[in-house]
């Protein structure tokens, strides 16, 4: 697959007008975390999604869980775990203000 110049010089564009310290390969990023932040509060997410939205490896979110490090109510299905959106959204409402 080629790239025009017009789409070329549209990502060079792009990317000249981007904050300091973000790159391309951020954007993508940024429209995921977007998105989570805008699902309703009863939605229901993976330890991967909410590890990607906190920034952190899903393996850190396990040790939450078993230290009890983070007020993060999770819910376990079988093997599955979940997590609201609603109740990860508070979590970083609580970190922000300490």
């Amino acid at each position: 697959m080629q790239i025009s110049q017009l789409e070329l010089a549209q990502v060079e564009s792009v990317a000249e007008n981007l904050p300091q310290g973000i790159d391309l390969g951020d954007v993508n990023r940024i429209e995921r975390i977007a998105w989570l932040e805008s699902l309703p509060n009863t939605a229901t997410l993976s330890p991967n999604l909410v590890a990607e939205w906190l920034d952190v490896q899903p393996q850190t979110l396990n040790k939450w869980r078993h230290n009890k490090r983070y007020p993060l109510p999770y819910t376990k299905v079988g093997q599955r775990i979940r997590y609201r959106a609603g109740d990860v959204k508070s979590l970083l409402e609580q970190l922000r203000r300490n």
